[in-house]
């Protein structure tokens, strides 16, 4: 501490006497030199992005919060330091650029601004992209533990998906390409599907609850829409943006869920809690092995239509020969047993014809005596007969037999053999 000889003499109050005094400036160097002492240099600054950061031509600027704690410390880049290190975390593959709640592990320098206003200043010259990605893939790790604890993690695995897929629930963002892609891949089958699109966020804190809202509506419309599967899909992304499928709640909601869930999520290369809790993830597992997935198990299901089409001809020929083998077997026993039969009834018949013509010539035989007889009574009862053995018939004029004179009008008339005569009555 220097002392200033153009200030005033004055009595310091003994309260705060012996403490140090300081200029602005000289508070300046002095904590400058403090801040070179106690870091001799860049250091290493891990904490969670808090907020998107502000790039100015040659400045950018961002908050970063501590993990556990509720504080942040504002960072500052050179132009070039901030683009460097973006391009350097997508090259990695973690993630495209630097955006609020991504972990980070960061070179700083620590010192005290040498403007005009004094400031504590880390200035972020370089980052780690394998802590981003060492704690992503922990985030998953962590997620599957406590699921597998708690016996959620194999739920999905035992559920069972039916033979011939037909109706879908598909969860995916409105904006991207997994829709198109899966259509794609589905080529001339996807008119056999039936898909009931439920459009959801993929990306970011609120795609946790947007993602479970879609699966829970699914599951409560399974019976009404007859749903088979749940599909939930999202393209390529980064590391970081991928890491809401390792989010515990999420991944929970895939387990219990009543109908099987297929999942297909980033890049063939990525693998996320999610695709572990589901049902099963197709090969690539992406928006289009999912399309590729769903026509493939038609196609298989028409094959083994086909196949079993075909075993059952084959069954039906087969057994239709050794049917027809049999019928002509038993037609040939019918037929002796019949000859057989045929042949004793024939004697039989032609015996019983034998009989029935004697029996038939018998009874004319008998007829034709009865016949002579009866006619041989009506010729004698003839009244012709009567008038040839000398007897006379009379008739009254009604052409009616007269047995007694009684009987006898005015006149009659009496019929001889040769003729007829009229007499009359006298009293």
């Amino acid at each position: 501490m220097k002392k200033n000889p153009e200030l005033p003499l004055i009595r310091i109050p003994s309260q705060f006497d012996g403490l140090p005094l300081y200029t602005i400036s000289e508070l300046r160097e002095h904590l400058s030199l403090a801040v070179k002492s106690s870091f001799h240099g860049p250091i290493i600054l891990r904490g969670v992005i808090a907020s998107d950061p502000s790039v100015y031509p040659s400045f950018a600027y961002m908050d970063l919060k501590d993990e556990k704690e509720n504080m942040t410390f504002n960072l500052s880049f050179y132009i070039g330091n901030f683009h460097n290190i973006q391009k350097k975390l997508k090259t990695a593959g973690v993630v495209d650029r630097l955006t609020k709640d991504v972990p980070v592990m960061l070179i700083v320098e620590p010192y005290v601004s040498t403007q005009k206003r004094i400031s504590f200043v880390l200035r972020v010259v370089d980052i780690i992209p394998e802590y981003t990605t060492s704690v992503l893939a922990n985030e998953k790790n962590i997620t599957l533990t406590k699921l597998e604890a708690e016996g959620f993690l194999g739920l999905q695995k035992e559920l069972s998906l039916p033979r011939l897929i037909k109706n879908v629930g598909l969860i995916s963002s409105d904006q991207g390409t997994s829709v198109q892609d899966i259509s794609s891949a589905m080529d001339d089958a996807k008119d056999f599907f039936n898909i009931y699109f439920v459009a959801a966020r993929v990306e970011g804190k609120s795609a946790v609850s947007s993602i479970v809202d879609a699966i829970s509506k699914l599951n409560s419309l399974s019976k009404k829409l007859d749903l088979d599967v749940i599909l939930i899909a999202r393209g390529g992304g980064s590391s970081a943006e991928l890491s809401v499928f390792n989010d515990y709640e999420l991944c929970k909601a895939v387990c219990l869920s009543k109908l099987p869930i297929i999942t297909a999520i980033g890049h063939d290369k990525d693998q996320h809690a999610i695709e572990l809790c589901s049902h099963l993830t197709p090969i690539p597992s992406t928006p289009s092995g999912i399309g590729a997935y769903l026509r493939q198990t038609l196609n298989e299901v028409k094959q083994d239509l086909a196949v079993e089409v075909q075993e059952i001809n084959i069954a039906l020929s087969q057994r239709f020969i050794r049917e027809e083998a049999l019928v002509s077997g038993y037609l040939k026993d019918v037929l002796s047993s019949v000859k057989r039969v045929f042949s004793v009834n024939v004697e039989k018949i032609k015996t019983n014809v034998q009989s029935v013509a004697h029996e038939i010539r018998r009874f004319f035989e008998r007829s034709e005596e009865q016949l002579v007889s009866i006619q041989g009574l009506i010729e004698a009862y003839d009244h012709s007969s009567v008038l040839k053995r000398g007897y006379a018939l009379v008739w009254n004029t009604k052409n009616s037999l007269i047995k007694s004179i009684k009987q006898m009008e005015s006149s009659a008339v009496i019929e001889f053999v040769d003729g007829k005569v009229k007499v009359d009555k006298k009293e």
